[in-house]
């Protein structure tokens, strides 16, 4: 079966991987490329360094790959397992840069990692009660 990425869904998969690359970067420079040498980073800074590595390659193909089109022709998907990959890729690029932005604000003031940690918490139980809601009853 070969399935069309839908447009909608792909709309969204490049907004969260490009804002998730676009964190992951200013993070980057900001927090860690201002110290001066790796060995000496203290471990907060070497956690958020080795969470952005992982987050900005996983951002960037997630937004590649949901581009409109892939080498000048429509994305097409052979698979719908492939569209969950597509979703797993841009998960995992996203959960490596909340862990990024974690240890940096641990970094920086361990009370602002706390309340970062607890926000994201609460808002992604906002969230998931939302979607609750807007699923279609069975």
């Amino acid at each position: 079966m070969i399935l069309a990425y839908p447009p909608r869904g792909r709309a969204r998969l490049r907004t969260m991987s490009a804002a998730s690359l676009g964190i992951s970067v200013l993070s980057l420079i900001e927090g860690v490329l201002g110290q001066s040498e790796a060995d000496s980073l203290p471990t907060a800074l070497q956690i958020a360094l080795l969470a952005f590595a992982l987050s900005i390659p996983l951002s960037a193909l997630g937004f590649i790959i949901s581009s409109e089109e892939w080498f000048g022709r429509p994305l097409v998907v052979e698979k719908p397992a492939h569209l969950s990959l597509l979703g797993l890729i841009t998960s995992i690029g996203m959960l490596f840069t909340f862990f990024g932005l974690l240890a940096l604000f641990y970094h920086l003031f361990w009370l602002a990692a706390l309340v970062f940690f607890l926000a994201s918490m609460f808002v992604l139980h906002i969230q998931s009660r939302l979607l609750e809601r807007m699923s279609p009853k069975d």
